[in-house]
């Protein structure tokens, strides 16, 4: 079984207390002085919406880069039983154009192998609070990090209506929310 001591919801920690716990793991320099830390996200975000907007936000709060790693359209299928309505092209477009993120790479095209966010290095990895099998795959996998990220889930901004499945169907469809 996995540590999964590195593992804990934002709600139950102190903001304050969070960084505490995060600062002794920063690596990179920052020109002005001082660390900074790395935050990566993993996502669909097949048409940003508020929800996406204050989680990203939130995630953005942890470090000084946020960066998105961006499932493949091939995955998005396979793991929601469709095609995003956006190409991860038009998706990347959208995030960066967002004024939040500051890089956004594309995911691997195997799930579970990680390559893409081990290549980050990250310093804190910001999951959401719908993202639960995420989390549980990521737990089986994180001691292969090196050095292994804190992983935080962030918590929802209004989950009854600023979910991707309710706008989609509340639109008539992912046709529907496409062209909005």
């Amino acid at each position: 079984m996995a540590n999964t001591s590195h593992f804990a919801p934002v709600a139950e920690l102190g903001y304050a207390q969070h960084l505490g716990c995060c600062l002794a793991r920063v690596r990179g320099s920052n020109p002005l002085g001082g660390t900074m830390k790395k935050v990566l996200v993993f996502g669909v975000f097949d048409g940003i919406h508020k929800g996406h907007r204050k989680f990203l936000r939130q995630a953005k709060k942890l470090g000084d880069e946020l960066v998105v790693v961006l499932a493949q359209d091939e995955i998005v299928e396979k793991l929601k039983g469709h095609k995003p309505s956006f190409d991860l092209s038009e998706r990347s477009r959208r995030l960066l154009s967002s004024g939040i993120v500051n890089k956004v790479i594309a995911g691997d095209r195997e799930l579970g192998t990680w390559t893409a966010a081990k290549g980050e290095r990250p310093d804190i990895i910001a999951l959401g609070y719908d993202q639960a099998p995420l989390k549980t795959e990521l737990e089986k996998g994180i001691a292969s990090f090196d050095p292994v990220p804190d992983v935080l889930v962030m918590q929802p901004h209004r989950p009854d209506k600023y979910h991707t499945s309710i706008l989609q169907k509340a639109a008539g469809g992912t046709a529907a929310l496409k062209k909005k």
